[in-house]
């Protein structure tokens, strides 16, 4: 800020560390204070403060840690120093305390609660220029607040929300955050009673309650409440009125412009949200029955207000409020936002889209980058792909995630055929001539269903199937319906082939199976049927002839087409997909020593992921033969000197920041190769490098054989391992250390999407639970084995084997709690916060701690009362054999054994696996799991089967000790 500003920075704190150094008498009293850790008296804080405040009196001031109480407030207002803002850094004290070592947290609590007792006093003797910003969010976020407050140009916002959108609680986030004054119907009267206005308005009121109040008088009494200090200095959010075209026109015509937020959802979202509300009947408070139920013994009623009818009524209401205040439109631009889905997260980045340099995320009227799409809340998406690309199951997922109205032309054909429609009847026809639809007849029916209600009512379309020629694309650009993003799901033709010839169809509920990748429930398998598409000879077919269309069309969309691999796991597609839907795409940084492979890497990566690539060490020199003079001049003056390094470190840092900001970095994402420690130390200080992971490739093993000097030599060893502490330290969570190898590409596809993977996984699971009744899941089973205790289970087996489903089956059949090797700190976090830290304080888990940390699960919280299966350790005979030495008591190691060749068409081809790969993979877990069983000897147990259901058929017997194994 005193840089912006061009304000002298006086700080309390360093003028008296500052003071204790140089042995004067006040230095010598102000170092004993200090290293007795008692409060330096006012006295000498005041003395050193206002003496460095007359030495320079003509410049502006950023004054820091004073006044911290009333006396040293007065001694500035003695000396007529009036400040002209006062802002208080908040945030919540639980998390700073965690952010410290325990030795010191109980010293730091005092001195957050001293600090917030002196925020208070102090901004009521400055109430009316006092403001607050929350300071636990992304800096250049809380910098841009206070650059508002500074300016007197702090935030204007007003909330509109869909009903069970949670309101309440996103409002209350907004206030903590923002620091803005809370203006609500209620909020205006009180502070304007005595007004003529205010008058009028409590007459209406004892009359015919607050919705009685005409706008006229409401918006007359808004523009006094918002000339008020408070409002003027802190800036407001409207909550709850205007909530109307005619409200809204009153408020825009006082003068006022307020950024629209809006949080909506389709209505089937909000009827099924409220629906689960409940209220205590003693307590009053609020409950969600399936995300937060109520304890036991709490009785609970149901809202008359939240019943289906009423809900869908105040929906429908709603939207036709909404549409009234969107046509009167804001200046300051409109948010919208879906509640169930991070709406702050998405708020933030529309707000701070020009302090952080990154691209919005939803809707708003103000002008983005030019040549930067930013999709709507009524999303216009085409999505294109060949037959068997999975373009049905991101259909679904796409419809589900954001609400938007899917639409088939070959749905359309049969709807209006159905309905017998005028243009049903017309392509009828044709249809049953076995015909093409003519391209107009088509276009017709596409713009018909375009322009349907619910197209207009969810949020926004999904076009599938259409365009599928160039005339069809031009036709539909002339009608004026332009995609905003036109998906491409791209894969080999061969392994196009495989996937539809596997593929099975259920006539009763359309479903459709995959034989190897998604298996059919075994009782379901007689009525299966292959189409008739699905052949190999009329798949191929229909890849030539999309082929020959594809390229046609997809060059009608240049600016909105993005390319997505579609031969990877489902999940993984999609969340490619849904960055690119929320303009969100990826942002990764890779590096490593010499020989590592980690080009290679960089090479697979931007072509897997469609990223724009940037060389660190050609930057420079790309820059200079596009003709920029600074990067010309560098490179000049670093031949003539010999050596530029220093020289050229600023200046990549600098073209590279310019390169992220760019158009097509913030539509197609980015990958930085080739960092050194300079650069990243460099790149750290600035906003725009805000990577999701760093993958850091290290030594090849042959290498380390070699001998120091040799090794430092070869691949500079010494700055490669300074690089990586850097890394760890400036990006711990972003940071990925891969070992080199043949499977590189896969191991960082791997890291890049753990984090999907695992959410799928966990989806499944809360899916399944959030299924049964809040009494049900309290009735969750408790399994004992012989012993009468519950049961502790290590469980192994080759990738693609189905472990993590048996997992699962035996969290969700048998109440046995699953646990992960990679997250198991994590769940002593709250059982034991010193072991925790302690567990923390590691880069990786050693084999002792993760005994200690299971030792705990044992005997505390829900593994301790159901027991626990750990997936993921032990992985080697040493580790097995340090559980031996640790004492650690568990009942079975259990083998999941699937056969090779099953594995093999699993899991070929998918995120970059090879049939070789799977093989190679399958042997080397046969070999460990064989030395684990070794240590283990008589608790080894073999699951095997020729089918998942057949496993978890031996799991169960296992565990309801229906067999003795």
């Amino acid at each position: 800020v005193a840089q912006q500003r061009g304000l002298r920075l006086v700080s309390a704190g360093k003028l008296l560390r500052a003071e204790a150094q140089t042995g004067s008498a006040v230095g010598i009293q102000v170092k004993w204070f200090l290293e007795s850790g008692e409060m330096v008296p006012d006295s000498l804080v005041i003395e050193l403060v206002m003496s460095n405040l007359r030495a320079d009196a003509a410049k502006g001031v950023l004054l820091h840690g004073f006044p911290r109480n009333t006396a040293q407030a007065k001694a500035l207002s003695a000396a007529q120093i009036i400040p002209s803002r006062v802002i208080c850094i908040t945030a919540d004290p639980q998390v700073l305390v965690k952010t410290c070592p325990e030795d010191e947290r109980v010293r730091l609590e005092e001195r957050i609660k001293t600090a917030a007792a002196t925020a208070k006093e102090v901004s009521k003797l400055y109430w009316n220029c006092a403001c607050s910003v929350g300071g636990s969010r992304n800096p250049e976020y809380v910098l841009e607040d206070v650059r508002r407050i500074v300016e007197s140009q702090p935030w204007q916002l007003m909330v509109l929300a869909a009903p069970g959108s949670s309101k309440g609680s996103f409002v209350r986030k907004l206030i903590a955050e923002l620091g803005v004054v809370h203006v609500t119907k209620h909020e205006i009267l009180k502070h304007n009673k005595e007004t003529t206005a205010g008058v009028q308005a409590q007459k209406h009121m004892a009359e015919g309650g607050i919705g009685t109040i005409p706008d006229e008088a409401l918006g007359a009494l808004l523009e006094l409440r918002l000339k008020q200090p408070d409002c003027k200095a802190s800036g407001w959010v409207l909550d709850g009125w205007p909530s109307s075209k005619e409200s809204f026109e009153v408020v825009t015509a006082a003068g006022l412009s307020p950024k629209v937020v809006v949080l909506d959802m389709p209505e089937e979202q909000a009827v099924e949200e409220q629906m689960h509300i409940r209220y205590g009947v003693d307590n009053g408070l609020k409950y969600h029955m399936r995300l937060n139920p109520p304890p036991q013994g709490v009785e609970v009623r149901a809202n008359p207000r939240n019943s289906e009818e009423a809900v869908s009524e105040r929906h429908t209401q709603f939207h036709v409020d909404l549409e009234g205040i969107l046509s009167v439109g804001s200046e300051a631009g409109v948010v919208v936002l879906h509640p169930l889905k991070s709406p702050w997260t998405e708020l933030e980045r529309v707000l701070y889209h020009g302090a952080a340099a990154k691209p919005a995320v939803v809707a708003s009227p103000s002008k983005p980058p030019a040549g930067l799409k930013v999709l709507s809340h009524n999303r216009k998406i085409v999505i294109a792909g060949p037959p068997a690309s999975g373009k049905g199951t991101q259909c679904a997922r796409i419809v589900k995630e954001f609400g938007v109205q899917h639409i088939s032309t070959g749905d359309i054909l049969r709807n209006n055929i159905k309905k017998n429609t005028e243009l049903g009847k017309q392509a009828k026809e044709f249809v049953e001539s076995g015909e093409l639809v003519p391209d107009k007849l088509m276009i017709d029916l596409v713009l018909d269903a375009l322009n349907s209600p619910a197209c207009q009512k969810n949020g926004g379309w999904l076009l599938d199937g259409f365009p599928r020629t160039a005339a069809q694309a031009e036709a539909l650009t002339a009608a004026g319906i332009v995609p905003e993003l036109f998906l491409l799901l791209e894969i080999e033709s061969e392994k196009l082939v495989e996937r539809a010839v596997h593929r099975r169809l259920d006539p009763e509920t359309n479903k459709i199976y995959h034989l190897l990748h998604d298996p059919p429930p075994e009782d379901i398998k007689p009525r299966l049927v292959l189409r008739q598409d699905d052949t190999a000879e009329k798949v191929k077919d229909r890849i030539e002839i999309y082929t020959a269309s594809v390229e046609s069309v997809s060059s009608q969309y240049t600016d909105t087409l993005v390319r997505i691999q579609a031969d990877h796991r489902p999940e993984v597609v999609f969340e490619n997909i849904r960055r690119a839907i929320e303009s969100r795409p990826w942002r990764l940084a890779v590096g490593g020593a010499l020989g590592s492979g980690s080009g290679e890497l960089a090479l697979g990566l931007v072509q897997q992921l469609g990223l724009t690539h940037i060389s660190m060490s050609s930057v420079v020199t790309d820059a200079a033969k596009d003709g920029s003079a600074k990067a010309v001049e560098a490179l000049e003056r670093a031949e003539t000197l010999g050596n530029g390094t220093e020289i050229l470190d600023s200046l990549v840092v600098e073209l590279v920041c310019e390169r992220l900001r760019s158009v097509e970095c913030q539509i197609k994402g980015w990958l930085l190769e080739g960092l050194t420690r300079e650069q990243a130390e460099l790149l750290g200080e600035e906003s725009i490098f805000s990577p999701d992971k760093i993958l850091l490739v290290d030594l090849p093993e042959t290498s380390q054989e070699v001998d120091e000097a040799s090794m430092q030599e070869m691949t500079g060893l010494s700055e490669y391992r300074d690089m990586e502490a850097g890394l760890r330290r400036q990006f711990p969570q972003q940071l990925v250390i891969l070992q080199p190898g043949e499977r590189l590409l896969e191991a960082g596809l791997c890291e890049i999407f753990s984090a999907v993977i695992k959410e799928e996984k966990i989806k499944k699971m809360s899916d399944e639970m959030g299924s049964m009744s809040p009494a049900d899941r309290s009735l969750r089973p408790v399994r004992t084995n012989s012993n009468g205790r519950p049961w502790r289970l290590l469980l192994t087996g080759a990738p693609g084997s189905g472990k993590g489903k048996l997992c699962e089956h035996l969290r969700t059949a048998h109440g046995i709690e699953h646990l992960s090797h990679a997250s198991l700190s994590k769940e002593v976090e709250e059982l034991d916060p010193a072991l925790f830290e302690k567990s923390q304080s590691m880069a990786v888990l050693s084999d002792e701690m993760s005994c200690e940390i299971l030792q705990v699960l044992s005997s505390m919280g829900d593994t301790g009362k159901h027991g626990w299966v750990l997936d993921g350790f032990p992985v080697s005979a040493e580790q097995a054999q340090s559980v031996q030495d640790a004492g650690l008591e568990f009942d079975k190691f259990i083998q999941v054994e699937v056969d090779v060749e099953t594995l093999v068409a699993r899991l070929s081809g998918n995120l970059g696996n090879t049939e070789e790969s799977v093989r190679e993979k399958a042997e080397a877990h046969q070999e460990t799991a064989t030395a684990v069983a070794k240590v283990f000897k008589l608790r080894e147990v073999k699951i095997t089967g020729s089918s998942e259901e057949e496993m978890v058929q031996a799991l169960d017997r296992l565990i309801t000790g229906a067999v003795v194994c």
